[in-house]
């Protein structure tokens, strides 16, 4: 490989391989010169020569200020490239050619050049030590660029390079050497402060990985041919190219996670994430808050800004300390209650921060509480008739918290049934009876008539309608009884039958009684009655 002197040095002449050792003794041999003055001394009879050059692979601005050229026996190649702004380059390839009937083995390259200190210059490709088998190419690649570096005003610069070789007879004990390629070790792309180094290696070799590159403040973790990996190549062997891999660069960010006093813990006490080469941000995970008992997450602040909840990711340029934040569970709870004759109905209206995970329920201040889970109404049956209760309702909430409110409800009184009495004989009686008999209350009545030769009682029978006729055709008792399944009511009526003569048709050819009118007929039934 060949690099421009950037010191001092204007005209240069490479070696790759160090000075040809002197005469080889021991056999006859072949050797031709490519020199520097254009000439060609031809000492042997085998043919290695220069076939072309072109230029390829112009960047930038750069380009060929006179077409590059062959001196008139192919010894020498020669180009002279406009190079403008930092940056720019171009690349020359040359073609060298065995037109002999031997096998030559490259001993030295030349290169002879004006180029300044500002101007980088890289050759890859064939390389001092390979054989060149007759009728076999190969290439030389020459690459000059303008330093990107470079802070001056001077922006044009011209650069003039001659290349020759040496050649020797190849014996064929020479050992194998494959073509060489330029590595380019890119520190700067990413950030780092070393200056950017190249070396050749042969392809199939391993390129060298084994380099440092630094940047501040940041972490080096090694070379990779994508510029944006996050990793470095453990291994990587060299194609048939020129390549560049380049510095990859970390910087591990911290998180800090402080609670505030309403807090119990949180999931994490710190955390971090990783920026690569030119990124400015990584993410984490905000962890779990665990509040105090009666306290309920807020989630995640920095400073006095919420930045989010549990479990959200938050963008982090830099170290940061975030706090987690609690607030108190603001809890509500009002208690209504309807009551029925034997039963009330209790309704829980909470509300809670965090939510109510269990409601319960008292009466009459017990030692045990019914469990009513997450359901807010409960009623508490087979209770007494107008009789005032004590109710308490007590819930906890998803944070803990425990509230209580209390209220007092009175049973309801089982409506009485009405009596009304139509006609004489027989004598109509109607039971008027409350809404719910036969639904949410059983209703009977039970009928008792007291004849002279015995008393008879009919067997109960039940009430659904709202009015009941009952007929009696003697004295007797009328009895009903109401119940809601835990308390019972009864009322009776006594059902007295008075007969008028007015009240009677009387026909004496139809009865047997010693009577002309109606009034004797009444008389002697009264008489019959007693």
């Amino acid at each position: 490989m060949y690099r421009g002197n950037r010191k001092k040095r204007k005209v240069i002449i490479f070696s790759l391989v160090g000075i040809l050792l002197c005469m080889v003794v021991g056999y006859a041999a072949f050797s031709q010169t490519l020199n520097i003055s254009g000439t060609s001394k031809v000492v042997s009879s085998f043919d290695v020569k220069f076939k072309d050059i072109y230029s390829t692979n112009i960047v930038g601005q750069a380009k060929d200020l006179e077409t590059p050229s062959l001196n008139t026996d192919n010894t020498i190649a020669s180009f002279k490239a406009g190079l403008y702004a930092p940056g720019d380059s171009i690349t020359y390839d040359i073609t060298i050619r065995n037109n002999g009937t031997l096998s030559a083995i490259i001993k030295l390259l030349n290169y002879t050049t004006t180029a300044s200190e500002n101007i980088d210059i890289v050759s890859s490709g064939v390389r001092e030590g390979q054989v060149i088998h007759p009728n076999e190419e190969k290439h030389l690649y020459i690459t000059v660029s303008f330093d990107e570096d470079f802070e001056g005003t001077d922006l044009e610069e011209t650069v003039d390079i001659d290349i020759s070789a040496d050649f020797e007879q190849a014996t064929g004990d020479e050992p194998v050497v494959g073509d060489n390629y330029v590595v380019t070790y890119d520190s700067k792309t990413n950030g780092g402060i070393d200056e950017n180094q190249t070396e050749e290696t042969a392809i199939g070799d391993n390129i060298n990985l084994s380099k440092a590159a630094s940047r501040e403040g940041y972490a080096f973790v090694g070379w990779n041919t994508d510029k944006n990996a996050k990793t470095g190549m453990t291994e990587y062997k060299m194609p048939d190219q020129d390549i560049t891999v380049y510095a990859i660069f970390s910087k591990t960010l911290t998180v800090t996670y402080q609670k505030n006093t309403n807090v119990a813990s949180t999931g994490k006490t710190s955390d971090n994430c990783n920026i690569f080469n030119h990124e400015t941000s990584c993410q984490v995970t905000l962890p779990s808050i665990t509040p105090n008992t009666g306290y309920v997450q807020d989630g995640w602040y920095n400073g006095q800004t919420k930045i989010g909840n549990v479990s959200d990711k938050y963008t982090i340029t830099s170290d940061v300390t975030l706090t987690a934040n609690a607030i108190e569970d603001v809890v509500s709870l009002t208690v209504s209650t309807t009551a029925t004759t034997n039963s009330i109905t209790v309704i829980a209206n909470a509300n809670a921060t965090s939510g109510i995970s269990k409601y319960e329920y008292n009466i009459n201040n017990s030692a045990e509480w019914i469990d009513g889970g997450t359901e807010n109404t409960h009623t508490f049956t087979n209770l007494t008739q107008n009789q005032l209760y004590d109710i308490k309702v007590r819930v906890t909430t998803a944070s803990g918290k425990v509230e209580t409110a209390s209220t007092a409800e009175t049973t309801t009184t089982i409506p009485q049934p009405t009596f009304a009495e139509s006609g004489v004989y027989p004598k109509t009686v109607t039971v008027t009876t409350p809404e719910g008999c036969g639904t949410t209350l059983t209703c009977t009545y039970e009928k008792t008539t007291k004849y002279p030769d015995g008393t008879v009682v009919d067997t109960p029978q039940t009430i659904t309608a709202t009015e009941t006729p009952v007929e009696f055709d003697y004295h007797g008792n009328l009895v009903v009884t109401i119940s809601d399944g835990t308390n019972t009511s009864s009322v009776s009526l006594e059902v007295e039958i008075e007969l008028k003569a007015s009240d009677l048709s009387f026909d004496k050819t139809k009865t047997e009684l010693p009577c002309e009118d109606a009034q004797c007929a009444l008389d002697e039934l009264k008489k019959l009655l007693n």
